[in-house]
């Protein structure tokens, strides 16, 4: 296999975007967001055709101004595709609430969506008149309240002394060793710590929350590592003023107009002030090479623009598994590292969206991991194991939501009928890993966990415990949805499955691994488990076996290694035309040198 140059002209592996429809089973969220791609490509033309477009274009350039305008249409479509989606549900079921006009906030695209559904019977309202303009007045000062308190810190933040540097945007913040990290593959390389600029803008997760983060940041800071943070706590440490970002991009309502341009004016503002916000951080941050850590902001393109407008570039390293229909605006990069090949084909659907793209391997695995997470989940197995139980099933949470592939209801359902299984069954344990939740209430029968918990058969764990950990500790492995921790289980050899309700068929898990790796009914879950219970040894249950290449390419653990070599060389090369850089790994890869 050769490289992989991001060109919209070539031919390549056809990944449709569209996916295939299985009535109930296909979940809203997928409906309105294939919609909404359907809305863009049409309309996306349409909004170029103006000044605006132009002056955008030499702001931020051509390749990054197509990126930013279908993402911003995209995130104002999706609403109004939800409802539109949703409308037709209850129209089909000849519920009379489809009558109910769907409230479109933005004038210009109502009277464009008006237009083109009106003979679908949908209703469109537009807000009024009162409403735009006291809307507009609320933009134009907290507009201001941004542009004056992101200047200020701005000019408040010190100036490096160092003049190349990386920067990393650590969205879980403080790397210990319990979580991802952004930063897992710095150790991987020769440059000393003053070379890094690491950023903690994410809120919640960007702060130290113990004794051993604090521990940790403080050894970064004693080695010379620069900070930007909005966090009061990381900057008291550091000894720096807080930075302020532009909290959003702010829009305003056009009032006596529709034309199409104007669309695009009433957003320009907010995205020039943002865009010379980063080009003015990296410039004093002395930024040249940017690793983005944010999946899907518009920040994210800003970023991309800016450190391009200084000759640096940015740089992605995939984070999530995604479904193939999610990839428009995501990572939107100069160079995107990819855990396997099929990642880039869904990428490369999203035109323009990378120059450059190679598979590097599953980023977060290690050969040089913790040694401690291998003592941990041996606590756990023997925890168990002090009940008599000798097989043990893991269950990852996700997010739900009325529009996500799991409702809260949803996964009441699965997890409590895997808890009465778990509880039918002599010997068996069960380890829930909860994903943002703190406790089972609204996902388990509180019977059923109690009856678990005397029996010693019910683990729960929440984030603060690396889900490997988990998968190490359990025979098998249960993500829900399509799930990046279970993916990494399947990785590492441990058997995992994935089990998914709504309808995923066009991707190659799904095609490769029906009722192995992946599942969409309970009951032949159920059933491959006890096979499996009965049978481990010839049992192919969770087993990646022939696809693990598609997992992760290289399938070494060296992944961090092939990043820290990449990132060093990208800092240590004449940046002005990428081209020579890209050439470079280009021969790196083919030799399989990167390690």
């Amino acid at each position: 296999m050769g490289f992989f140059k991001m060109d919209c002209t070539a031919s390549r592996p056809k990944i449709s975007l569209s996916v295939k429809r299985s009535g109930s089973k296909y979940n809203l969220r997928v409906k309105a967001w294939e919609h909404a791609y359907e809305l863009v490509a049409q309309l996306s033309a349409n909004f170029k055709r103006g000044k605006t477009y132009q002056k955008l274009e030499e702001l931020i350039g051509v390749r990054f101004a197509d990126i930013l305008i279908k993402k911003e249409l995209f995130i104002a479509l999706v609403p109004f595709c939800r409802e539109y989606e949703r409308r037709i549900e209850l129209k089909q079921s000849c519920d009379q609430s489809w009558q109910v006009p769907i409230e479109v906030q933005d004038p210009i695209l109502g009277f464009l969506l008006r237009e083109r559904f009106a003979t679908s019977g949908i209703l469109i309202k537009l807000p009024s008149f009162s409403t735009r303009i006291i809307q507009n007045f609320k933009n134009i000062f907290f507009m201001f309240i941004d542009f004056c308190l992101s200047n200020l810190s701005v000019v408040l933040m010190k100036q490096s002394r160092v003049t190349a540097k990386i920067g990393i945007e650590l969205n879980e913040g403080v790397p210990n060793g319990s979580k991802r990290s952004e930063f897992n593959w710095y150790k991987h390389s020769n440059l000393a710590l003053e070379k890094y600029c690491l950023f903690f803008l994410n809120g919640e997760t960007s702060t130290v929350k113990n004794e051993k983060e604090k521990m940790v940041l403080n050894n970064f800071l004693s080695a010379g590592i620069s900070i930007v943070s909005d966090d009061q706590q990381i900057c008291k440490m550091a000894k720096i003023s807080r930075v302020y970002v532009p909290k959003k991009l702010r829009r305003f309502l056009p009032i006596f107009s529709t034309k199409q341009d104007l669309w695009l004016k009433t957003k320009y503002g907010g995205q020039a002030m943002l865009f010379n916000f980063w080009k003015n951080v990296f410039r004093k941050q002395g930024i040249k090479v940017l690793m983005i850590s944010n999946e899907g902001d518009i920040d994210v393109v800003m970023q991309s623009a800016a450190i391009a407008s200084l000759n640096g570039i940015s740089i992605c390293r995939q984070r999530s598994l995604y479904p193939n229909y999610s990839c428009i605006g995501y990572h939107p990069a100069h160079l995107g590292l990819s855990w396997n090949e099929d990642t880039i084909r869904y990428w490369q659907e999203a035109k323009n969206q990378n120059e450059y793209c190679i598979p590097i391997g599953h980023s977060f695995l290690d050969k040089n991991e913790y040694a401690e997470n291998d003592s941990i989940s041996h606590k756990i197995r023997e925890e168990f194991a002090r009940y008599g139980v000798d097989f043990v099933v893991a269950f990852f949470d996700t997010n739900t939501g009325p529009d996500l592939d799991f409702t809260t209801e949803r996964m009441f359902t699965l997890v409590t009928n895997l808890a009465k299984f778990v509880l039918a069954t002599p010997k068996m344990g069960l380890i829930i890993k909860g994903k943002h939740r703190n406790d089972l209430k609204s996902i388990l029968d509180d019977e059923i966990q109690k009856a678990l918990e005397r029996q010693g058969r019910l683990q729960f764990y929440t984030k603060n415990i690396l889900p490997n950990i988990i998968s190490k500790s359990a025979d098998l492995t249960i993500g829900s949805g399509l799930s990046s921790a279970a993916w990494e289980a399947n990785c590492r050899e441990f058997r995992a499955i994935h089990f998914h309700p709504t309808c995923i068929e066009n991707h190659f898990i799904y095609e490769k691994g029906h009722n192995r790796l992946i599942f969409d009914n309970f009951d032949t879950m159920i059933n491959a488990i006890k096979d499996l219970m009965a049978y481990p040894e010839s049992s192919l249950l969770g087993l990646a076996g022939d696809l693990l290449p598609r997992f992760d390419y290289f399938h070494d653990g060296l992944a961090p290694k092939r990043m820290a070599k990449i990132m060093q060389k990208a800092l240590e090369s004449d940046l002005t035309n990428r081209s020579d850089f890209y050439a470079w790994l280009k021969k790196e890869f083919e030799a399989n040198t990167l390690a």
